[in-house]
């Protein structure tokens, strides 16, 4: 879970990144489609920031501010990042004792129960950034699909939504986090229902 936790924010932090520092206009008129930052982070010639620092970017970032506002207006996944860090660091003698199965624990259903509840919120705040900040990531492949095929593709299917991302909004988001989806229905040109 931290491991999922971590990347999410790494994923977030570089696509808020991206989309604030570097326009597809100006990377097209240069004629350079590498960013450099990103690259020297994948070839492993810089680190990037601490997870503190990408947290407080994202945090902080206004073109972000109707996500923060609705997901870390409160201290939920400030509680999932420590109880994380317990479990990461063995904190507690219990919580090695949770990762052998061969031992009984009376409250070992109540911890796979916050487990997957903390998974849920987890992949909720994940989608909901990546999809606020990026809709095209949302798009069936149809539009394309027809391109590819020298076809005419059919009106307005640039705008159709992946069978699999309405059935995450349908099955996951929306049934915890409704005020995600309206949000992100309001501000996308996407199609989702």
């Amino acid at each position: 879970l931290r491991k999922y936790y971590d990347s999410a924010e790494i994923n977030i932090y570089t696509n808020l990144y991206l989309s604030e520092h570097f326009h597809i206009e100006n990377i097209i008129a240069k004629k350079n489609f590498i960013v450099e930052e990103i690259q020297k982070w994948l070839t492993g010639k810089v680190k990037l920031p601490p997870n503190k620092a990408m947290r407080d970017y994202i945090m902080n970032s206004r073109r972000l501010k109707p996500v923060n506002s609705i997901l870390l207006s409160d201290d939920h996944y400030k509680g999932i990042r420590d109880r994380c860090n317990e479990h990461t660091h063995y904190n507690f003698y219990e919580h090695v004792l949770l990762n052998d199965n061969k031992i009984s624990l009376p409250n070992r259903l109540q911890h796979l129960e916050v487990f997957r509840n903390d998974v849920r919120n987890l992949f909720i705040l994940h989608l909901a950034f990546i999809f606020f900040l990026n809709e095209v990531y949302m798009m069936s492949s149809n539009y394309l699909d027809a391109l590819e095929c020298n076809m005419q593709p059919e009106a307005e299917s640039q705008y159709w939504v992946a069978p699999f991302v309405q059935k995450a909004f349908d099955d996951i988001i929306t049934p915890y986090r409704p005020e995600i989806t309206t949000l992100i229905k309001n501000t996308s040109a996407m199609q989702l229902t």
